[in-house]
Parts: structure tokens; sequence; C-alpha cells
């Protein structure tokens, strides 16, 4: 494995011979990893609150929306969107109450 790092020391991608396995990183400002490409082309995106810099949400796509994930204040889950795209009366997006029961 090849690790390689920007001019600031932070990972800029993992590799092993010709084969790329991340890749494209990008950081926020506060140096949280806020997206990578994966080797086959899919890439991560990730959302922080601003003012706590916790995880707020995940997505993967490749081109188009492969899943989305987001979470509140206090780590519980809050959405879990499908592979788009679905027509609305097949959503079958997945919601969390307060007490991080399923509601839906």
């Amino acid at each position: 494995m090849q690790q390689t790092f920007d001019a600031k020391g932070r990972l800029a991608s993992i590799a092993a011979g010709s084969t790329t396995y991340v890749n494209n990183f990008n950081y926020t400002v506060a140096g949280q990893v806020s997206a990578f490409s994966y080797g086959n082309g899919v890439t991560a995106s990730f959302g922080f609150n601003a003012a706590r810099l916790q995880l707020e949400s995940l997505s993967y796509a490749n081109g188009q929306a492969i899943l989305g994930t987001n979470w509140e204040q206090r780590g519980a889950k809050t959405a879990q969107h499908p592979p788009t795209p679905c027509k609305k009366d097949e959503d079958e997006s997945t919601r969390y109450g307060i007490s991080v029961r399923l509601t839906r």
C-alpha cells in the first residue's frame, strides 16, 4: 500500500501498484474529511454541523445518489434515503423519532 499526502500532511490517496483505492480527498476548514472518491468512481461526501463539528450526513454517489444518511445532534439516525431515482410512492425512506425508535 502506498499512501500520498498533500502539502498540509493530510491523506491524499491510497493505492497498491496500479490500483487506486481512494483519492480526491477534500477537507473542511477544521480538517475533517468532507469527501473522497473510491477507485470505482463512487464518491463519499460528509456533512458536518458547523458549530459542533459533528457528522450530520453521509452520502455515496456515482453520478446519481446511491445512499444518504442523516443524524441529529445526539447521534441518533434521523433518515436513511434509498437509491434514486425512485417514484414518490415507492420511497422507502426510514425515519427515526427522538427516542431513536423507528417511526416509518
